[in-house]
Parts: C-alpha cells; structure tokens; sequence
C-alpha cells in the first residue's frame, strides 16, 4: 500500500509540471479552396450594398478559382446580402461586386479589373 500510495502522489506531481491551458494553445491552418481543396487565398462570401454592414462568408477560394466562385455565388444570397465579394486571408474586404454593377460590368469583369489594377 505505501508503495502504491507514493506512486499516485508522483504521478500527481508529474501531471502537474505537464497541465496545458488550451488558451495558451494556437493553432494555425491555412484554409483549403472549396472547389480544389488546394490552399486557398481569399475567402469569398455575399454582402449587402455597403459591405460594412455584413458580410457573410460562404467558403474559401484559391487565387485561380476566384471566378468560379464569384459564379457559384451569382443569385444566391437573401434579403439583401446577394452580392459577391473577396476578402483576403485576414477577412478584409477586396473587392464588392456591386461596384462593378454601378459602373455597368459584369461581377467577373469588375474582379478581372481589380485584379489588374493589382
């Protein structure tokens, strides 16, 4: 019995020196593209007309996949929040489609004009 006893209380103190606070814990992964499940460089989601107010992200897009996304995401939405946008990886807005609309382009010619002013 004591020796039981004297391993617990080591294996007491062991558990001690190994407690983690999951707090302290960060864990950093990349997110994949929705279509290819490569490493995806902007997030895309749907906006209202401001895009301050809201924005809702749908998934996550590779840089050569933007398009297909922008498509995917054409007529979808409710309420308000209808209009495709991209944000990058920290979640700021890029790019509103609605802008393109304004001035009479498609949301595909809007993002390809972005992209060259890039």
């Amino acid at each position: 019995m004591q020796i039981a006893s004297k391993t617990e209380q080591e294996l007491l103190k062991n558990d001690q020196k190994t407690v983690l606070d999951l707090s302290d814990i960060q864990i950093s992964t990349v997110p994949k593209c929705s279509f290819s499940g490569a490493k995806a460089d902007y997030y895309i989601g749907l906006s209202d007309k401001n895009g301050k107010d809201s924005v809702r992200i749908m998934g996550a897009v590779s840089k050569a996949l933007v398009e297909t996304g922008i498509n995917k995401l054409l007529g979808q939405g409710w309420d308000d929040i209808t209009w495709p946008v991209v944000l990058d990886m920290r979640k700021k807005l890029l790019y509103h489609s609605y802008q393109a609309h304004r001035n009479g382009a498609s949301a595909i010619l809007g993002w390809q004009e972005f992209q060259s002013k890039d």
